[in-house]
């Protein structure tokens, strides 16, 4: 019987004209199915990797995780835009500058209804008690305010009133303003600090005093032009 090498085919081939193959016949035929079911998974898979390759973008770069690179990025887009309008909605800060204007208003409410400091101070030239103080304005007068229109429209307010008028702050500069307003107003040295501490004045401001030396109001920022009402002061005599 003629080999493989005999017909000219080589030593590849058996002697049946077949090529030299191991070929293994399970005992059992269904083992069979399971590797053509196996091997019709694998072809089903690679068509629908070829379909979303040519369907879906960015698939055949990235893979299957390719799919999931939109989503992810919409919903990075949705969470960015959820978190901007939660917080413009949300509760802002409360402004430090409100704060901080608020807190003179706080520390003098317990000043008011009670007496001036008891401290030694030096009115007109003499020694006294700034708690002496009866039916007056007590006028803080910040260094170089340039309010000497307001000083003298408040001296003008109180005279009429019938009340006395004090002037705290730099000597230099309330004599001169005690002067220019036909020296009715007293001139108050050693004063300024306590009634900083006490009131927290901010810029030109007046510690309203009536009959019985009691603080009843503390008005501030008159150098802008806020008139303190005539009759307002009437009470305090």
């Amino acid at each position: 019987m003629a080999t493989g090498n005999d017909l000219g085919r080589g030593p590849d081939w058996n002697d049946d004209g077949l090529p030299d193959v191991d070929v293994e016949i399970p005992d059992d035929i269904r083992e069979l199915d399971r590797e053509v079911q196996a091997y019709r998974r694998e072809q089903r898979q690679r068509r629908r990797q070829e379909l979303l390759g040519r369907y879906v973008p960015g698939y055949r770069r990235f893979g299957p995780y390719g799919v999931l690179a939109p989503l992810i990025a919409i919903t990075l887009l949705v969470t960015a835009a959820f978190g901007s309008m939660m917080s413009l909605l949300g509760p802002r800060p409360v402004n430090d500058a409100k704060v901080t204007s608020a807190q003179p208003n706080a520390a003098t409410d317990a000043a008011v209804g009670s007496p001036l400091p008891d401290t030694a101070v030096t009115i007109d030239g003499e020694t006294r008690r700034l708690a002496s103080i009866r039916s007056a304005v007590v006028i803080a007068v910040p260094a170089r305010c340039g309010c000497g229109a307001s000083v003298s429209r408040l001296t003008s307010t109180a005279r009429g009133a019938g009340v006395a008028v004090y002037l705290s702050g730099t000597h230099d500069d309330v004599a001169a303003l005690a002067a220019r307003n036909g020296a009715y107003p007293h001139v108050v040295d050693d004063a300024a600090r306590p009634l900083a501490e006490t009131y927290r004045p901010a810029g030109l401001s007046a510690v309203l005093v009536d009959d019985a030396g009691k603080v009843a109001d503390v008005v501030r920022h008159l150098e802008d032009g806020k008139p303190v009402p005539e009759r307002r002061l009437e009470r305090l005599g």
